[in-house]
């Protein structure tokens, strides 16, 4: 369970452009239509993408970091007024099982071409990828920070 209480949090309104992936092909955020970022953990993923879909307008609870146009959601309510809470994950799944999960999943290199339109973040503001203008989605693995850099300086 988030130990912040959504119902205490600033709220930030806005339409959803786009659904933004992890590597694993996991939703983890979306950005709405105005360009803010919105940040939530994978495991409320498909709650989320069952609710809200690209068009709609959307309410978030969360925080802004200092470093990043970015709300680091605790709940979302959809447009139909459920509230999506960020509860932590599931506890029913052990270590192994969750190691055992990511191995299969291991991203596969790719190459990709094009503008960026904005960087993508962490929860905590942290810049991790990029989007580009034609919605490709592209992640930097967190310890390639020179790769990071090298994008961030065009």
């Amino acid at each position: 369970m988030h130990w912040l209480d959504p119902s205490y949090l600033p709220v930030t309104t806005g339409t959803v452009h786009q659904f933004v992936l992890n590597p694993h092909g996991d939703a983890d955020g979306m950005i709405f239509t105005c360009g803010t970022e919105v940040h939530f953990p994978p495991h409320m993923a498909a709650e989320i993408c069952a609710a809200i879909h690209p068009g709609q307008t959307v309410k978030v609870h969360g925080v802004k970091p200092r470093a990043a146009n970015l709300i680091a959601a605790v709940s979302v309510e959809s447009p139909a007024g459920e509230q999506i809470v960020d509860n932590g994950p599931p506890g029913d799944e052990d270590e192994a099982g969750k190691k055992a999960h990511k191995a299969e999943l291991k991203p596969v290199p790719m190459d990709a071409e094009g503008v960026v339109k904005q960087a993508l973040h962490g929860p905590k503001g942290e810049t991790h990828g990029a989007l580009l203008e034609d919605g490709i989605i592209i992640r930097f693995p967190p310890d390639d920070r020179r790769e990071r850099n090298r994008w961030l300086e065009r």
